[in-house]
Parts: C-alpha cells; structure tokens; sequence
C-alpha cells in the first residue's frame, strides 16, 4: 500500500539525480557475514551461482566484482551507512542513461510513450531495498552484457560487465512461485512459506514488480478491491505496515529473492504502469490475496 508514493518519487528522484551519479569504488570479492543461506537443486551437477556482493553508501553503489561470465548470479545487497532502492538493469542498444532518465520523469504521469520507451528498451533484472544497517538478496540470470546496478534512491549507478560464454549455474532453491502472468495479474499458491527464497518469473508482456503487504487477518477481497478502485489512497485500517518483495522484472526473466516476514496474511501488488492506459497495475485488478506460513 505504500509502494504508489514510493515509486513516484523514486521515479522523480531518477529522472533528476541520473545525470549527477556518482561511481564508487570497487569493494572486496568476498560474500557478506549474514547473507542468506542457498541450497543447491537436489541432483543438480551445474556450477553454483556467482556471488556479487552490492554495498550502499552515503554518496555511492559499490560492487564486489565484473568481468564474469553469463549464467545465476545472487546479489547481496548491504547497506554500509547508506540507504537504497537497487535495481539491475541492462539498456538495448540505441537507449542511452540521458533518455531513461528523462523518460522516468513521465513514468507516473501517464506519458504513454515514455512508458512503452522504457517497457521497450530496458530489460528489468529485479532489485530490492535496504535501510541503514540491514541485507537483502535477489538471484537472476544474467547474459552477456553491460549492466547497470542502480541506486533509485539517490541516482548513483555503478556498471558492471558479464562477459564470455555462459556457465551452467543453478539458482537457490526457493518457495512459491509467485509468478506474473497475462493479462496483469498473479499466479501463486494460497498460502507458502514465510521465509527463505521466493521465485517469481515474469511471463507477462510487461515488467511488473512484487510488493507483499501484510494485512489484519479479518482482510476481506471486498475492502482490497475498493481500496484499490478508489486509488489507492492514504493506509487502509487494515495495513498493518509490514511489506516484502522484489522490484522490477522484465517479461521472460526469472527471479529468486530472499525474504523474511512474519506469518500471515498478504496482499500482493504491483504498481507499474500500464503500457495502454497509463495506470498503476494494482489500480487495475493486479492483487492477489495469499497467507504465509
């Protein structure tokens, strides 16, 4: 229920900071202490996934390593003093750092054709937030490529390049899935874990993000429809302000991220814009009510 703001201004604050970024320095190779578990497929042969460990600072993204080759790659995202909404992207070629952001300024506006700019041009590999002193991770499948890993909260970006042949690596065993299909809408279990790793591939034709939410028990269908037919405005009474999730997928990509939060129930959501209409995806039906246990 928060994320409509959220990503608003994290939309603002992109289109203005992007042209001022700053590159932190490359940190050290070694995975973080408290970085989740992950276990290997049962029968798996494959190589396990490269680690990159993602530090937000005051004034930066620092990133642990480049130069890898394609294949499951986890990011273990901690803040060093700083906080960060991190998303991993790659641009197609012909679509510059200059355009996207000047595109993210109509992104919540309705401007249709930087939405479908966007949508057409950058590929969303997920993301996910930490606040100061805290971890989070996300594990996807990256090809070849030069790739961004950006900071939405303050405009800072870092690059990052895989290159060679791909490399058969497995990802983390994970619940779910939680998955985004046609038209705009959630396909997932009633109820599933409430902690470990979440999978979540985006078979929609548009990127689409996962906002988990955790709601009173009592939470009926009917309040989450109005709530949300009526805009989404304000805390509904029965939010109890305690959120999960993973940022932005791209259509075909798959990821697994890391979550810990406290049994119940929640609804799922998601606030992208529509590629038609211009709309939050949530405003147009895209939640789903679902219980962890």
């Amino acid at each position: 229920m928060h994320l409509l703001s959220r990503f608003v201004a994290v939309a603002t604050l992109a289109s203005t900071a992007l042209a001022g970024v700053m590159l932190a320095p490359t940190g050290t190779a070694a995975t973080p202490a408290g970085a989740p578990a992950i276990h290997r497929p049962a029968g798996s042969a494959q190589a396990p996934p490269v680690r990159v460990t993602v530090r937000i600072t005051k004034d930066g993204v620092r990133r642990s390593m480049t130069g890898f080759r394609p294949g499951s790659t986890i990011f273990d995202m901690v803040s060093d003093g700083g906080t960060g909404t991190l998303e991993v992207i790659r641009l197609h070629d012909g679509y510059s750092l200059k355009e996207i952001q000047k595109d993210f300024g109509g992104l919540f506006s309705g401007d249709l054709k930087a939405i479908r700019r966007i949508d057409r041009n950058v590929e969303f590999y997920g993301g996910s937030s930490v606040t100061r002193h805290t971890r989070a991770s996300f594990a996807t499948h990256l090809d070849a490529g030069l790739y961004y890993l950006v900071n939405l909260d303050r405009g800072t970006w870092r690059t990052m390049r895989v290159t060679g042949k791909v490399q058969q690596r497995w990802m983390p065993v994970s619940h779910g899935p939680t998955n985004i299909v046609s038209p705009n809408r959630f396909d997932t279990p009633r109820r599933m874990a409430h902690s470990g790793w979440m999978r979540t591939t985006n078979k929609s034709d548009e990127p689409h993000f996962v906002d988990m939410n955790l709601v009173k028990w009592s939470t009926t269908p009917q309040q989450v429809k109005k709530f949300f037919e009526g805009g989404a405005k304000g805390h509904p009474s029965w939010g109890l302000g305690v959120s999960g999730g993973t940022l932005v997928i791209g259509p075909g990509h798959t990821v697994a991220w890391s979550y810990d939060l406290p049994r119940g129930k929640y609804v799922l959501d998601c606030f992208w814009p529509d590629d038609e209409t211009g709309m939050p995806h949530a405003l147009m039906g895209m939640w789903h009510l679902t219980r962890l246990r």
